[in-house]
C-alpha cells in the first residue's frame, strides 16, 4: 500500500513549533520530514523545495532514496513541516529582499510529492494554519524585523511598496495557488485562534486527520503540559526585542540562559506584550484594506468564521 502524504507548510507564528515538537516527530505512524531535522538529506530537501534550481533537480534524482527509506520504514503516512513555505523571506534578515516565491515553492512542492505519489487515489494532503493578521503582523516584527521600528515595518513592508511580509500573509492568494495544484478537497486549514482556546483539541483535531489515536495524543499533551503562553508563537523567550536589550547588560547572555529554563513562559509573554502595542485606528483601517476581502472569500470559500475570531474582514 501506497503511503499518504501530508505537507505542513505554515504559517509561522502558529503554534508549529508546538506541533512540530509535541505530535509531529513523536507520532509512530508518521515518517516525518521536517523540524527538527534529524538527517543531512531532509535538510538538503527542505532547502531544494525552497530554493529551486540545481538543488530542487537534485532532490528528483535522488527520491529513489527516499521511498526506499519510507518503504522500509513501513509507514502509511509521511509528513513534512516546514512553516517557511509560506513565507516570502527565507532566514530571518533582509526584510528588502523576498528570498523565495511562494507560488514557485508551492509548484515545486506539488511536482515532487507528486513524483512520489503514483496513485492518483491518495494526492498529497495540505495542512495550513492560519492567525489573524491583526496579530501575526506584530508577532512577525518582533521575530523577523526587531531591528525595525513598528511604524517603519509597518509603513515599509506592509503598506509600502516592499510588501515581502504582507503578500506572504494574503491567505486569499496562498490557498488559491495551492488548491490550484493540489485540489481544494486537499487543503485543510485550521486556526491558530482554536489553539489559543483550546490546545488539546487543536492538536487532537490535527492528530485525527493524520490518524493519531487520541490517548495518545492526550498522553503526549499532558507530558509536555501544553499552554499557548509557553509557544514561541506568543513570543516569550524568542521575542528578539527582549533579547537585544537584555544582552546589552553586564551577564546578560548568562541571565538569559539560565532564565530560560527556570522562568515560565508566562513572565516572557508579559514582557513581549510591554513592547508590542495594540494596532491604532488607522493601522487596522490600513490592513483591513489589505486583507479584509480576501480574507472574506477565504472564510466562504472553506467555511471558516475568521469574523468572529477577529480577522481583518469586508463584507462588501
Amino acid at each position: 500500500m501506497k503511503p499518504i502524504y501530508f505537507i505542513h507548510i505554515g504559517y509561522p507564528k502558529t503554534a508549529t513549533t508546538t506541533l512540530q515538537r509535541t505530535l509531529f516527530q513523536n507520532a509512530d505512524s508518521l515518517y516525518y520530514l521536517g523540524k527538527p531535522f534529524s538527517a543531512e538529506n531532509i535538510k538538503r530537501l527542505e532547502q531544494a523545495l525552497l530554493l529551486g534550481g540545481d538543488l530542487f533537480d537534485q532532490a528528483l534524482n535522488e527520491k529513489d532514496v527516499l521511498l526506499k527509506e519510507i518503504t522500509n520504514c513501513g509507514c502509511s503516512k509521511v509528513l513534512i513541516s516546514q512553516e517557511g513555505f509560506v513565507r516570502n523571506t527565507r532566514y530571518g534578515k533582509g526584510f528588502e529582499s523576498e528570498g523565495h516565491n511562494i507560488e514557485d515553492t508551492a509548484s515545486r512542492i506539488f511536482t515532487y510529492f507528486s513524483s512520489l505519489t503514483e496513485d492518483k487515489n491518495t494526492p498529497p494532503q495540505i495542512i495550513i494554519t492560519l492567525r489573524s493578521q491583526y496579530s501575526l503582523l506584530p508577532s512577525y516584527h518582533s521575530y523577523f524585523v526587531p531591528e525595525l521600528s513598528w511604524k517603519k515595518y509597518l509603513n515599509t513592508c506592509v503598506i509600502g511598496e516592499q510588501r515581502g511580509f504582507a503578500k506572504a500573509l494574503d491567505y486569499k492568494r496562498v490557498l488559491n495557488t495551492y488548491s490550484s495544484l493540489f485540489g481544494e478537497e486537499n487543503i485543510h486549514v485550521f486556526l491558530y485562534e482554536d489553539f489559543i482556546q483550546n490546545p488539546v483539541r487543536f492538536i487532537s483535531d490535527i492528530g485525527n486527520l493524520l490518524g493519531i489515536s487520541n490517548s495518545t495524543l492526550l498522553n503526549k499533551a499532558h507530558k509536555e503540559k501544553l499552554n499557548p503562553s509557553n509557544t514561541s508563537a506568543s513570543g516569550w523567550h524568542r521575542d528578539r526585542r527582549w533579547i537585544r536589550k537584555i544582552q546589552r547588560f553586564p551577564m546578560g547572555k548568562s541571565f538569559l540562559k539560565i532564565s530560560e529554563k527556570t522562568l515560565p513562559g508566562e513572565f516572557w509573554s508579559y514582557l513581549s506584550k510591554q513592547l508590542t502595542q495594540p494596532l491604532t485606528p488607522d493601522e487596522r483601517k490600513a490592513v483591513d484594506s489589505i486583507y479584509g476581502k480576501g480574507n472574506r472569500m477565504v472564510a466562504e470559500r472553506f467555511k471558516l468564521d475568521l469574523k468572529s475570531v477577529g480577522y481583518p474582514y469586508k463584507d462588501d
